[in-house]
């Protein structure tokens, strides 16, 4: 089990609120513990950090991102490559 995080930064003077952060990943390869996480606000000039627990069910390379949304506007992350090499491990249930 990996563990997958996002930083979400309010660069603007207002709170922003009701936010919602998905962890977008390939489903058939990997698998991702809530996908979405909600927060409640970021605060202007702050920042909130959201995890995800991520389970590899394939070895294999996957294009990861996080794409946070509020207000009807949404932003993703630049994504990025994880690559899981093959184990003795038991795989995701």
């Amino acid at each position: 089990m990996l563990q997958a995080q996002a930083t979400v930064s309010n660069v603007g003077s207002s709170a922003i609120r009701e936010i919602q952060v998905a962890f977008r990943v390939d489903p058939d390869g990997l698998r991702v513990n809530r996908g979405i996480v909600d927060l409640a606000q970021v605060k202007a000039g702050k920042s909130a950090v959201v995890s995800w627990s991520v389970c590899a069910r394939v070895a294999g390379t996957y294009v990861v991102l996080a794409r946070a949304t509020a207000d009807g506007a949404s932003l993703e992350s630049p994504a990025r490559v994880l690559t899981i090499a093959p184990s003795g491990r038991r795989s995701c249930r």
